[in-house]
């Protein structure tokens, strides 16, 4: 009996260690580029790292990752891709508009890569995708980044009915431009057309720490226009996706800010109230695009998507600049209404 049982034993680990060695052989290849090493990357890639979890899909088991950042730099996105082009990557995620854009530039309809993007603020001006609607163009697909611009201007219009006049302080960077080229549409609409914005912008700081450089060159901007607006809007950039931004307009204007993002009043950043893309949800969106890929699914059958979005408030910052906010805009943000520890 003995015997007998060592002989299964040893078969049974021989299997094992056969399939394991099989599935790891297997493995699929994910190369990823974020455009920096900060927010919002941080989240929605790992947002969409859980989701391949959860669909059965990890490095321990069969899944490699590697992982570069460039700074926002087209010469860095340039060494990425001589380093990493002849590698047989089952899937390239891209994480921000500038390494997209950029590896638009080296591999656009060449369908040996297959690229998901996120975080991209306007993929259509970009010429990544055409729309929505229909299955991709070419060999992108992916996840846009920004909230809608009219649920942007409707959610001023609801918390400020009497606002007309928004300051606007960006970098001067591609994603920026597309952005206000949209903002410049929507206000020539009629519901719109009572808004006028005051555009500054800042030159784009190219680095990982770059936003609190550009935060920094904003001051004069905000001073300037603090006494002709009667909000600031943040940007849908770099800029105004970092804290920096947030708080030297707090620290240097007296009117509110709409912040961009979640944090910009969740984690007290200096926003009064904000609309703001679910990082999460963008995560999962990709994360279920690259995991179909993995599965076989052909890459021009996947249609692009928008992520959801969530409102967040700062009550007492509200009162203290006379707003008023609705009982429906207070439910429908939930429990991102932020509470003071002190």
């Amino acid at each position: 009996m003995t015997s007998i049982f060592k002989t299964l034993l040893f078969r049974t680990l021989l299997i094992t260690s056969l399939l394991f060695h099989q599935v790891n052989l297997h493995a699929e290849e994910l190369l990823i580029v974020d455009s920096l090493a900060s927010e919002p990357y941080t989240s929605i890639r790992q947002a969409m790292e859980q989701e391949l979890s959860l669909q059965g899909y990890t490095s321990e088991k069969n899944l490699t990752i590697k992982r570069w950042s460039v700074g926002n730099s087209d010469g860095m996105s340039q060494r990425v891709w001589q380093e990493e082009k002849d590698k047989d990557y089952d899937v390239i995620f891209l994480n921000g508009t500038i390494a997209t854009m950029n590896f638009m530039k080296f591999a656009f309809n060449d369908h040996k890569y297959k690229f998901v993007f996120a975080a991209v603020t306007d993929p259509i001006d970009v010429g990544v995708i055409d729309n929505f609607e229909d299955t991709p163009k070419s060999n992108f697909t992916g996840v846009s980044y920004p909230v809608a611009i009219k649920d942007r201007l409707n959610f001023i219009k609801t918390i400020m009915p009497t606002a007309t006049d928004i300051g606007f302080i960006y970098a001067d960077m591609p994603q920026s431009r597309s952005y206000i080229k949209r903002l410049n549409a929507a206000i020539k609409l009629d519901e719109f057309k009572h808004f006028t914005f005051h555009f500054r912008s800042v030159d784009f700081v190219r680095s990982e720490a770059g936003d609190a450089r550009m935060a920094h060159l904003a001051k004069t901007h905000i001073r300037e226009l603090n006494s002709k607006v009667d909000l600031f809007l943040s940007p849908n950039d770099t800029l105004g996706s970092q804290k920096t931004f947030a708080k030297v307009v707090e620290e240097n204007a007296t009117k509110p800010l709409i912040g961009l993002v979640k944090d910009d009043v969740m984690e007290n950043w200096g926003a009064t109230v904000t609309i703001y893309p679910s990082y999460l949800d963008s995560g999962r969106k990709a994360g279920n695009m690259i995991a179909d890929i993995f599965r076989g699914k052909a890459l021009d059958k996947i249609i692009p998507q928008q992520p959801e979005f969530g409102i967040a408030l700062n009550l007492e910052k509200a009162k203290k600049f006379g707003l008023i906010i609705p009982d429906s805009i207070k439910k429908e943000a939930g429990e991102n209404i932020y509470k003071s520890p002190y």
